[in-house]
């Protein structure tokens, strides 16, 4: 619609009487008193700038974030899993609420992100190929096992929101024995 429409409006602005081809002088045949000789040439800039935004504009109204990540974390979350414990984490504008989270290896563990800052956020753990997108005011949340205990980066992948402190810890506890060794 919005292409039909700045197209319509290029041919309009071509069809203005009294101005020549590229050129906002009238010619000495046009009446006078009428349109100004440079309305033509405006109208025209401003429908090719619509037609530009209408082409390009299409990218914003997808995701918010196309291509943010600066982080090599590709892959999505896998769903939430029901009755798994879940570790909250709260995003606001360049920063997490928590600054560490502690699992255990090998059990499975959910992640929930809010997102209560202005803007988009995600939650990036890149070695785990784990993210979390979230719009502002958003919920979201995805399942993870990660089954070797260690510490994993999480971050926000936009650009500049890690390097301003949206970034934290995992970190993955060896799961505990439930014997004693002989006792």
């Amino acid at each position: 619609m919005m292409f039909e429409l700045t197209a319509s409006a290029l041919l309009v602005a071509a069809a203005l009487p009294g101005v020549r081809q590229g050129s906002p002088v009238p010619p000495e045949d046009a009446p006078r008193g009428g349109r100004p000789a440079w309305l033509g040439p405006v109208v025209g800039i401003v429908a090719i700038a619509a037609l530009v935004i209408g082409i390009r504009g299409g990218a914003v109204t997808g995701p918010m974030m196309p291509g943010h990540m600066s982080s090599s974390a590709t892959g999505m979350a896998a769903p939430a899993i029901e009755g798994a414990p879940t570790m909250d984490l709260v995003a606001t504008d360049l920063a997490f609420d928590r600054e560490t989270l502690t699992v255990t290896a090998g059990v499975p563990f959910n992640i929930s992100l809010v997102n209560e800052g202005r803007v988009f956020h995600d939650l990036s753990i890149a070695e785990l190929d784990f993210m979390l997108d979230a719009n502002a005011g958003q919920q979201v949340a995805g399942s993870l096992v990660v089954e070797q205990p260690g510490t994993y980066v999480f971050e926000c992948s936009v650009p500049g929101h890690a390097n301003a402190g949206m970034r934290g810890t995992l970190v993955v506890e060896a799961a505990r024995s439930t014997t004693d060794g002989g006792a």
